[in-house]
Parts: structure tokens; C-alpha cells; sequence
């Protein structure tokens, strides 16, 4: 009698549980036809794919020979990547060429060159100009878009260091400053000096590297406005939370196991003051890395754009006077250019440079050379 009386209940239940599911399914469909549409016609949203996965050393990694469109109220360019990662024309040999020398390249998507055609990027820029000055240089471009000045580092020593670079050129940008309280893949041992902790860094690609495998979904990261909206509002959260839990020095401090989080005076140092302490160690430690290499190093600092006023984060480092030296700092080529002129930085996208931002920068790097190193280039002479 019980079975016979409780049957019919289940199958209501079944039934109505269906029935709100298509409905809800229904409805998300709806939702998501009338966000693109209204994104598209109200609000058209940049589209900024990044063909990212992993690396078999732990941290992100251009997808080797992807190509995909960057598009946005002032670009539509087409990002190509070669078979080894690099945003290039072409593949490198792993050993350099006799009469060469080389410069790698290590950043972000500043150095990557998102949002400019490559033949405007400062890595095409520099074996251009070089070139015109009678030397036989390649630029390898290890930057993937987000990098950390972690996972510049953890790229130079697992990858760059292979090619053999003359010249190692590290990119920062204030934003570095919480960018590397996320990948923990340095920590301070008892002296204060970053130490690799042999961990990874991998955020969202496991995932990525599945939905990938779908047409339909690089159809979406290609085309879709709502997609591309409600991917960048997710990353930014993301990115936030993940800096939140990263601004404790106990997280970047080496501990043995088992032992205790070290006692930490709270007010001793704000956050930024804390991110920028720890910043400068991991530049001092790649410019002696390079230099133990017997590499010439030096640091781009990436202007921060105020209206058509351009600022430096440099001021916030504490480095020693050797790392400061080698500092290429493009802000006066920045303030000289005149206002009434092209913008700097895409100012309707995602803030990168225009081609005349990438033009002065690669002015400043070389000037730079010759003035630090004139004689970088003599055995590589055409």
C-alpha cells in the first residue's frame, strides 16, 4: 500500500524537477542571446582572447602556433604565436647562430604586444632598428600575457636561459607589485633572498585546456561580446581574491614543515609597502641571475598612463644601485611626445601601447643599450 501511494508522488516530483530545468535552461539560453545582443548594439566589448595553456615546468605558456584576432574600437590585428610559444614569424634554432646576438624578452602582454600588429611590437622594432645600425640581433619574446616578474623569473631559469640571450630585458609594470603575491613560486629564505619553492602556478588551465578541445567555445572566445564580458569581470574577481590571500608576508616567507607562521607586526607594513619590498628582491635576483650567465640585464618600466600625463612605479622599488642603473625608464620619451598628437596606450581597449608607444619605447631601450653597454653588440656585427 505504502510503494503504491509514494509512486505517484515520486513521478510528480520527477515531472515538475524537469520541467523547471528546461524552463531554467530555457531562460540561461535567453539571457545569454539577449546579453550578446544587447552588449553587441549597447556596449560592444573588447575582444581580447588568450590562447594560454601550460608548460611542462609549471607555469602558463602561449598555445605554439595558435592564431587568433585581438579587436577593439582601435585594433583588429592578428596575433600569431610560432612552434616554440613565442609571438615571432618564425621558429628559432635552440643553439644561436654564429655572428648573432640575441635578446630575450621577458613580460607581459605590454611586451607580447597585445592590441598592434607585429610589425609595430618592440621585439620586431629592435631586430629592425638593429639591424638598420649594421648588427645581425634576434629578439625572443618569452612574454605571456599576465606574467608575473614570478613567472618571468621561473621562465628564465626553466627556458630562456637555453637560447643563450646576450641581453635579458625583464618587463615591470605597477601592476607586478600584487601580480606576484599570487604564484608563490619564490619565497624569502632566513637571509630575505627569494628561493624557488619548486611549485607551479597553473590558474584555470586545466579548464581552459578542455573547453579548448570544443569549436563552439573558440568560436565564443573569438566572437562573443557577452562571453568576453563576463570572462574579464571573472578574471578581475579572481585576480583580486587571489592578491587578497597573497598581501600576508607569512605566504612568501620559507617555513620547515611543521613549524609555525612567523609572528608578524600587522602595522609594520601596508600591503603595497609589502608587494614592493618583495618585488625589488625578485628584480635584484634576476639581474644577478642573468649576470651569472654572463648576460647583460636590464628592466623596461611599463609607464602608467594618467589622462595624457605619463607616471613612473619605479620610485615605490628598493634596489640596490647596480639593478638601478640598468633600469629603462621610457617616461620622458612618453611626457616629450606632443599632446596633440595619437594617444600613447589604447585608450578604448585594454590600455596598451598605440604604434607610437611601442615606437618610443623601443627608442628608449636602445638608447639605453648604447649608453650602459656600447659594446653589447660588436661581435654580431652584418
Amino acid at each position: 500500500m505504502t510503494a503504491m501511494t509514494n509512486t505517484p508522488q515520486k513521478q510528480h516530483w520527477f515531472v515538475r524537477t524537469l520541467r523547471w530545468s528546461i524552463l531554467g535552461a530555457i531562460g540561461l539560453v535567453y539571457f545569454c542571446i539577449f546579453g550578446e545582443y544587447y552588449l553587441r548594439i549597447m556596449d560592444p566589448q573588447v575582444r581580447m582572447p588568450r590562447f594560454i595553456t601550460g608548460t611542462d615546468y609549471g607555469i602558463r605558456g602561449n598555445i605554439p602556433n595558435a592564431v587568433y584576432r585581438q579587436v577593439t574600437p582601435e585594433a583588429d590585428v592578428e596575433m600569431r604565436i610560432n612552434g616554440q610559444g613565442m609571438r615571432a614569424d618564425r621558429d628559432f634554432t635552440l643553439e644561436k647562430p654564429a655572428g648573432t646576438c640575441r635578446i630575450g624578452l621577458l613580460g607581459d602582454s605590454y611586451f607580447m604586444g597585445y592590441e598592434a600588429h607585429y610589425e609595430d611590437t618592440i621585439g620586431h622594432l629592435l631586430e629592425v632598428r638593429l639591424g638598420e645600425r649594421g648588427y645581425n640581433v634576434e629578439v625572443l619574446n618569452f612574454s605571456v600575457s599576465g606574467f608575473s616578474t614570478e613567472e618571468s623569473m621561473h621562465e628564465f631559469e626553466k627556458r630562456a636561459i637555453n637560447y643563450d640571450p646576450d641581453i635579458l630585458i625583464m618587463q615591470f609594470g605597477s601592476g607586478d607589485f600584487g601580480d606576484n603575491m599570487r604564484p608563490r613560486l619564490y619565497r624569502l629564505n632566513e637571509n630575505g633572498d627569494p628561493e624557488p619553492t619548486g611549485g607551479q602556478y597553473l590558474p584555470g588551465v586545466g579548464i581552459r585546456d578542455t573547453l579548448m578541445q570544443y569549436s563552439f567555445y573558440r568560436f565564443l572566445i573569438n566572437h562573443s561580446h557577452f562571453y568576453s564580458g563576463v570572462r574579464e569581470w571573472a578574471g578581475l574577481t579572481v585576480k583580486a581574491i587571489l592578491t587578497a590571500i597573497g598581501n600576508r608576508r607569512d605566504s612568501i616567507v620559507v617555513k620547515e614543515e611543521g613549524e609555525a607562521a612567523p609572528e608578524v607586526d600587522e602595522n609594520a607594513l601596508s600591503p603595497r609597502e609589502l608587494q614592493a619590498q618583495y618585488t625589488s628582491k625578485l628584480l635584484m635576483l634576476s639581474r644577478a641571475r642573468a649576470e651569472e650567465e654572463g648576460m647583460e640585464w636590464f628592466m623596461f618600466n611599463v609607464p602608467a598612463p594618467i589622462y595624457q600625463d605619463y607616471i613612473s612605479s619605479i620610485d615605490e622599488l628598493t634596489v640596490d644601485a647596480a639593478t638601478a642603473a640598468r633600469i629603462i625608464d621610457p617616461v620622458p620619451y612618453f611626457n616629450q611626445h606632443p599632446r596633440d598628437q595619437l594617444w600613447l596606450y589604447r585608450v578604448e581597449g585594454h590600455s596598451h601601447f598605440s604604434e607610437t608607444g611601442h615606437d618610443l619605447s623601443t627608442d628608449a631601450i636602445i638608447d639605453s643599450f648604447f649608453a650602459q653597454t656600447p659594446d653589447v653588440f660588436d661581435g654580431c656585427r652584418v
